[in-house]
């Protein structure tokens, strides 16, 4: 019994060697499953399975299951100290994909399917998802650092594996989800709520002649309805966020992410087993598990090309430490240790939160030249445009839009009945003898008409071409801070002064432009764009961006915007 206390266990070079091999095992497991080796799955599996299934029985004769847990709480309390703090990053950008697993179509269809529950939502979390988010980022940094130094090691294994029990279902879910399979989705009506009220009729009517909606039940008070609806499958399940993409250029693909939730939870389980033995660590363990713990940090830095972890693990690791020996009697425990990193990942999280993510991923990041995204194999939705009716004379103030608006004219022709007399404007490429007998028309001139191919004119050119600009974009004119305006104001007059254009992109109908502007007097020049590319280039309500033909070359959240004469010395020297 002696011996399984030990990280050497019965014999230290076997158990090193069993522990090796077992890890080996699992590579070649995991990588038989990929698609890339497809032709030799069967040969990989097999060989991997059977090395995983001979060094498992090797570690339990030998008493190593403390040795491989060693192993697997280094591996796992640095990926979650990483991973965690990736999330922190940006909790704003996790809680948009914890948004779209809350929806019905989402991870609740799973539930609906297994358990037979097809009123189950978890659409009520929605308005909860940045809570979750940050919640979920500062478990996963506190779970990383108490594996790393021993504490609490039964409460951290039992949380630890309903954590990744979890994160695989969901991963699962993602690498298995059929967008042409139905699921039966219930909604209860409220009669009492005009809306739902509105809805509840509709759906009766729907019924009728749609054989995927069913009327379950109809009262005063309420409708119940059965509807068949397709899955919303998300394609990317955020396990770095915006991280792989912005370094390595691109996401784990569905499959890989499940298969390293696999690997994570395999390692989990031995900590899980072996948690009984698993005692905090000695100041000679530390010397040894620390170090190593920084190195694969360091290696997943230069992954993501970000080091900052390295020296937050670095900071969290010796607070959590420095507190479990000098906290005293109160803190001078684990708890004491998980409520320093808790504080720590809290003010990282404020920070972010009140300006923007420290090191930015996204597109739209600082230095990102906007052309060539525009160009690669996933390019931006930036479309910024407006309706040719809504154009008003601070559109007209810039000559990229005032070009534009020459096509919406063309040459037309003004036709007269013979019959009745009446004449009519049509553009000439509309004009031909079936439609417009001679017999029966007379050509009376030749005019200019409203081009019925212009719509709207669009600022993406001026956004790419023009030498200096500003951009502000603000994803909710009727949320904006009012404290943001005076200095918005002040930058649009100095701007002027200086013949530099600056303009806004929203996410708004022009009557809301139109009272936010006599509201304000924010008269630059406003353009429309999807709410979502808005989210994408900053997760701050208010954002200010200083383009020099196409480039980032300054990026402001409303907390941080610059004076003029800043960007005039600092973003356009």
């Amino acid at each position: 019994m002696i011996g399984s206390r030990t990280i050497s266990g019965h014999s230290m070079p076997l158990n090193t060697v069993l522990v090796i091999l077992n890890i080996a095992g699992l590579a070649l497991t995991t990588i038989a499953f990929h698609e890339a080796f497809a032709s030799m799955k069967i040969l990989l599996a097999s060989i991997g399975i059977g090395v995983m299934l001979l060094t498992i029985t090797g570690l339990i004769l030998l008493k190593g299951r403390l040795m491989i847990a060693t192993v697997a709480r280094v591996f796992v309390g640095s990926l979650f100290i990483v991973s965690g703090l990736i999330k922190a990053n940006d909790p704003v950008g996790f809680s948009y994909k914890l948004e779209e697993y809350f929806q019905d179509g989402a991870l609740a269809y799973r539930i609906k399917e297994l358990f037979g529950a097809p009123g189950f939502s978890m659409e009520s979390l929605i308005d909860s998802a940045l809570t979750i988010s940050i919640i979920v980022c500062i478990i996963e940094i506190v779970l990383g650092v108490l594996l790393l130094i021993g504490g609490k090691m039964k409460w951290v294994s039992w949380f630890l594996l309903i954590t990744m029990l979890f994160f695989t279902f969901l991963t699962w879910h993602t690498a298995n989800c059929d967008p042409t399979k139905k699921f039966t989705d219930r909604d209860t009506y409220e009669l009492s709520d005009a809306k739902q009220a509105v809805q509840a009729r509709l759906k009766i009517d729907a019924a009728k002649t749609n054989k995927d909606i069913r009327i379950i039940s109809k009262s005063t008070q309420e409708v119940v309805v059965d509807e068949l609806r397709s899955p919303q499958c998300v394609a990317d399940c955020g396990c770095f966020g915006d991280a792989l993409k912005g370094s390595v250029g691109r996401s784990l693909t569905p499959n890989e992410s499940l298969w390293k939730d696999l690997i994570l939870l395999y390692l989990t389980s031995w900590i899980f087993v072996a948690q009984r033995i698993i005692s905090p660590n000695s100041v000679r363990q530390n010397w040894t598990i620390l170090p190593l713990s920084l190195g694969i940090i360091a290696a997943f830095c230069w992954v993501f090309d970000w080091y900052f972890p390295l020296i937050f693990a670095t900071v969290a690791l010796i607070s959590a430490l420095w507190m479990y020996r000098s906290g005293g009697r109160l803190l001078g425990n684990h708890i004491g240790s998980s409520l320093i990193v808790t504080f720590w990942c809290s003010f990282f999280v404020w920070y972010v939160l009140e300006y923007d993510p420290l090191r930015d991923y996204r597109p739209y990041a600082m230095g990102s030249n906007l052309n060539a995204r525009m160009k690669s194999d996933t390019p931006l939705d930036l479309r910024p445009f407006l309706d040719a009716e809504d154009v008003t004379k601070y559109e007209l103030e810039l000559p990229a839009i005032a070009n534009q608006l020459e096509q919406s004219t063309t040459i037309g022709l003004r036709l007269k009945e013979i019959a009745g007399g009446n004449t009519l404007e049509i553009p000439q490429i509309e004009y031909n003898v079936e439609s417009y007998p001679l017999e029966n028309y007379q050509i009376l001139d030749t005019i200019e008409v409203a081009n019925p191919d212009f719509m709207e004119v669009s600022a993406l050119e001026l956004i790419l071409k023009e030498k200096k600009l500003l951009v502000v974009v603000i994803k909710r004119l009727e949320k904006i801070d009012p404290d943001v305006i005076p200095e918005l104001l002040q930058l649009q007059t100095q701007a002027k002064k200086a013949k530099i254009p600056m303009i806004l992109i929203t996410n708004a109908y022009a009557e809301m432009i139109k009272n936010f502007r006599s509201k304000y007097g924010l008269t630059i020049p406003t353009f429309v764009n999807d709410e979502t590319e808005l989210k994408v280039i900053s997760r701050s309500s208010v954002c200010l961006l200083v383009l020099k033909r196409g480039k980032v070359v300054g990026k402001y959240t409303y907390n941080s915007l610059p004076t003029f004469d800043w960007i005039l010395t600092h973003s356009f020297k």
